[in-house]
């Protein structure tokens, strides 16, 4: 046996090692492989459905809200740009709204938007976070944390929302804000960190 027969197969055997109880055998690589594709296979077509098609800049926007909402999303607003990608398993956006083209909606948690909120374009919303240890170790598995945004907010451009922040009712978030905690409502907030401005 060649050196490198081994390391290929102590490579499979420490890759499967945390989906199976057991010591991994040949046969766990193939059942592991088609729930792996049929997992991936799945997010192909979401993400078909989801960006490729309804993101496209020659989809209207009336076939990419049917699109969308065809996919799960609550969206109950056809004012979404092109190349918006949502991929995030719960997303609630209320009628009224305008979301800019380009924009990204990541994580495990949910993301709540209210009625008549205007965001710029390439605002990012996070919701995946990764807890650190006592020891300082930070954790493989990310936990949702949920974004909420209220009504009539104003969101410029470029603005970046991380997990577990708020936005009441008509604040203002200057272009190119983070938001990582509360902001109150009628504020207007700026920079990063984003801080009350007035």
């Amino acid at each position: 046996m060649k050196p490198e027969d081994g390391n290929r197969r102590f490579a499979w055997r420490t890759m499967l090692a945390p989906y199976t109880k057991h010591e991994p055998e040949p046969s766990d690589l193939l059942r592991v492989g088609m729930s792996w594709t049929r997992r991936d296979i799945g997010e192909a077509g979401r993400h078909l459905l989801r960006f490729t098609i309804a993101g496209s800049v020659l989809t209207p926007r009336f076939v990419r809200w049917w699109l969308f909402r065809l996919a799960g999303l609550a969206i109950d607003t056809p004012n979404v740009g092109d190349h918006c990608a949502f991929r995030v398993p719960n997303l609630t956006v209320k009628a009224g709204t305008l979301i800019g083209p380009y924009s990204f909606f990541e994580g495990l948690g949910a993301v709540e938007i209210g009625k008549d909120t205007l965001m710029g374009p390439r605002v990012v919303i996070l919701t995946s976070h990764h807890q650190v240890a006592p020891d300082g170790t930070v954790s493989s598995e990310p936990e949702g944390r949920p974004v909420i945004i209220g009504d009539r907010v104003w969101v410029g451009a470029g603005c970046t929302f991380v997990p577990g922040a708020v936005v009441e009712d008509e604040c203002v978030i200057g272009a190119g804000a983070v938001v990582t905690g509360r902001c109150l409502r009628g504020g207007f907030y700026a920079g990063v960190p984003a801080r009350w401005i007035f």
